[in-house]
């Protein structure tokens, strides 16, 4: 699990911004559709997180982007054979986030700050 996330952070820290648009664009375009094609509430639940997740980090880092013009660009890239490997990747790299907040949180709560 560290690995990956070192492996996730490298990757992340050499995208330009607007790879990272792109990125997280198609992040939540598949979520979205995940929580959209699915009955199983748990999954929903799941993907619609992720897909929230991805609307606040395009919010917060690109504030004022045209999302309905971007996510046409990102959308129009994904082929259905695409989906379950981006699928996987987003949700692994949501995971890896939140382990690294829990972990840092547990340290913080154990150091006292």
């Amino acid at each position: 699990m560290f690995l990956s996330m070192m492996a996730l952070a490298a990757v992340q820290a050499e995208a330009t911004p607007k790879d990272a648009l792109f990125n997280d664009l198609r992040c939540m375009v598949v979520m979205f559709v995940l929580a959209d094609s699915t009955d199983d509430a748990e999954s929903k639940l799941g993907a619609m997180t992720a897909a929230s997740y991805y609307v606040g980090r395009i919010d917060g880092r690109f504030p004022g982007t045209n999302l309905v013009a971007e996510i046409q660009k990102a959308g129009n890239t994904l082929a259905e054979g695409d989906l379950q490997p981006v699928i996987e990747d987003c949700a692994n790299a949501v995971t890896a986030r939140m382990e690294n907040i829990k972990t840092e949180a547990q340290g913080a709560s154990q150091s006292g700050e």
